[in-house]
């Protein structure tokens, strides 16, 4: 579902760039990956690290898929056959209970060198610590607000990181420790709840839907 590489295959486009000694950050495009509406990546450069953020509007993701006869994403996931690929699909199932317009998606890609069994070097990349959070990114104006506010927290929270300033690197010694340490959702729904460009000061970010409630209290 993911392969975020900047060698620039012709699926991926850079839209945005900014650079600095530390760091650099790309707004990217990348058209192979079905239902994405937001890509975001940080190159931590010390660290050899990078970590990136998408968002897939649920939506667009049917679209997408019903143009491959695909209807079930979990299906398309689940058919990729890679270790991110299977990360994804449990998430999705643990996710499926709320009420959701978008898929939010984390992670990391590190660098790493080695050698191969005839004693050549090779440098490659490896995904690693992917989050997937299912949540309600539009609230009561539903459809008509689109993806403006996942896009907006998205540009809020590469600010924060790419500039350090979030609270949990005060407690890491690495900013990977540190990214790896924020609870996601609380942060999330903290962006939702802002009263300066937020969703609604009282919005949940993720609701049950109203079968898992029912079967909660059934169970009880």
């Amino acid at each position: 579902m993911l392969g975020i590489d900047l060698a620039l295959p012709s699926h991926l486009e850079i839209l945005q760039e900014y650079h600095s000694d530390s760091v650099s950050v790309f707004r990217l495009q990348d058209t192979s990956i079905p239902g994405c509406i937001d890509l975001w990546k940080i190159e931590r450069h010390h660290e050899r690290l990078s970590f990136w953020i998408c968002a897939i509007n649920l939506s667009q993701l049917r679209v997408d898929l019903s143009e491959r006869r695909i209807v079930d994403p979990l299906v398309y996931v689940q058919a990729r056959h890679s270790a991110l690929a299977q990360t994804l699909a449990t998430q999705i199932q643990t996710q499926t209970q709320y009420l959701a317009s978008h898929y939010w998606i984390s992670g990391f890609v590190s660098e790493y060198s080695g050698t191969d069994a005839k004693g050549r070097h090779f440098k490659s990349r490896r995904i690693h610590g992917v989050h997937l959070l299912a949540g309600d990114f539009q609230g009561i104006a539903g459809v008509y607000a689109g993806d403006k506010y996942i896009r907006r927290y998205n540009r809020q929270i590469i600010d924060q990181l790419a500039n350090d300033r979030f609270r949990e690197l005060k407690y890491h010694m690495t900013w990977r420790a540190a990214v790896s340490s924020i609870d996601w959702a609380p942060w999330l729904e903290g962006l939702c709840q802002s009263y300066d460009g937020g969703i609604d000061p009282t919005h949940r970010l993720q609701v049950l839907k109203a079968k898992t409630l029912r079967r909660g209290k059934g169970n009880a």
